[in-house]
C-alpha cells in the first residue's frame, strides 16, 4: 500500500497490472487514472464489496481485464520462475472463463497431452518488469521472511525481472540466520528493501495487523465517481508528505494498536 500511495503521489501511470488476488491498492491506482490494464485471478474487496473503480472502468472500456483464477496466475508465474515460456494446466477447463475473458486477448492454446492425451490448456508465462512484495521482516541485504499463507509470493519473487521489497522492519542478519527455514525469498532475487511500519494499511499484514476496514469503506463509498475518488486522495496521498503522515491521519497509534489487538484476537473489530 506504501508503494501504491506513492505511485500515485507521483503520477507514474499507464501500467498494466497481474496478480494473483489484487483489491485495494489496484483500485486506488486505478481510480487515479494510472491503470491501462490488468490481468489478474481475482479483483475483489474482500468482504466488503466489489471494487468500484475497477468495475465501472471495465464497464466504460477505460481498462482491459484479462480474467484468470488463482491458480492459473500463479502457474503462469511458476512458468516465468523456471524460465518455461508457457506451462500447461486444467483447472480453467472447469469454467467458461477461456471463452468470455481470455479469448479477448487469445492468450492460451488447447492441446492434448502427448502421453495421457489428457486435455490440457497452455497459458504464457508471466514474467512482469517488477513486483512489489511487502514482508513482516528482511535484513539489509534482502533475505525475507514471510509469516502464513505465501500465496503466489514464492513464484512471483523468481519471475519478476525487478523486484522491490518493503518491510515492516529491517533486521539484523543474526535474526535471519536464526531460523533460516523462514527465509522464502533470499537476497538474489531483491533489487530494492524499504522499511516501512504497517506499509499493508488499511489492509491486513497476517499476524500483525488486521484489515482498516473504516478506510476501506470510506473508499468504497467516496469512489464510486471520480470526484470523491479525487477528494479521497486529497486526503490520504497528496495531502500528506509521506506513508507516516497518512497512518496518522487515518487514525495514528490508537487505531493502529487496535487493529493489532484485533489482529491478536485480542479485541473485536470496531
Amino acid at each position: 500500500m506504501a508503494f501504491s500511495h506513492e505511485v500515485i503521489r507521483q503520477g507514474i501511470g499507464d501500467l498494466h497490472i497481474s496478480s494473483v488476488n489484487p483489491s485495494y491498492s489496484l483500485d486506488i491506482l486505478i481510480g487515479a487514472g494510472l491503470v491501462k490494464s490488468i490481468e489478474s485471478g481475482c479483483v475483489n474487496m474482500e468482504r466488503l464489496g466489489l471494487p468500484k473503480n475497477f468495475c465501472r472502468s471495465v464497464q466504460e472500456g477505460r481498462i482491459l481485464s484479462e480474467d484468470y483464477e488463482h491458480g492459473a496466475m500463479t502457474f503462469r508465474y511458476l512458468a516465468g520462475s523456471l524460465g518455461f515460456p508457457f506451462i500447461p494446466m486444467t483447472s480453467m477447463l472447469g469454467s467458461d472463463m477461456l471463452k468470455y475473458q481470455v479469448l479477448k486477448a487469445k492468450k492460451y492454446e488447447l492441446m492434448n497431452c502427448p502421453f495421457t492425451n489428457q486435455r490440457v490448456v497452455l497459458l504464457p508465462a508471466c514474467t512482469p518488469d517488477l513486483a512489489v512484495i511487502h514482508v513482516p521482516r528482511c535484513d539489509e541485504s534482502g533475505n525475507c521472511q514471510i509469516d502464513g499463507i505465501l500465496i503466489m509470493d514464492y513464484e512471483l519473487a523468481r519471475s519478476a525481472r525487478r523486484l522491490v521489497v518493503t518491510t515492516e522492519r529491517i533486521v539484523d542478519e543474526e535474526e535471519i540466520r536464526s531460523a533460516p527455514w523462514r527465509t522464502v525469498i533470499p537476497y538474489m532475487y531483491v533489487d530494492a528493501v524499504v522499511e516501512v511500519p504497517h506499509g499493508s494499511h488499511p489492509c491486513q499484514m497476517p499476524y500483525l495487523y488486521f484489515f482498516d476496514e473504516e478506510i476501506i469503506g470510506e473508499w468504497l463509498s467516496v469512489s464510486k465517481t471520480d470526484e470523491g475518488a479525487e477528494r479521497f486522495f486529497d486526503k490520504y496521498v497528496y495531502g500528506v508528505k509521506d506513508f507516516a503522515e497518512y497512518l496518522e491521519v487515518a487514525g495514528g497509534a490508537k487505531k493502529l494498536e487496535h487493529l493489532r489487538r484485533v489482529e491478536a484476537l485480542e479485541e473485536k473489530l470496531k
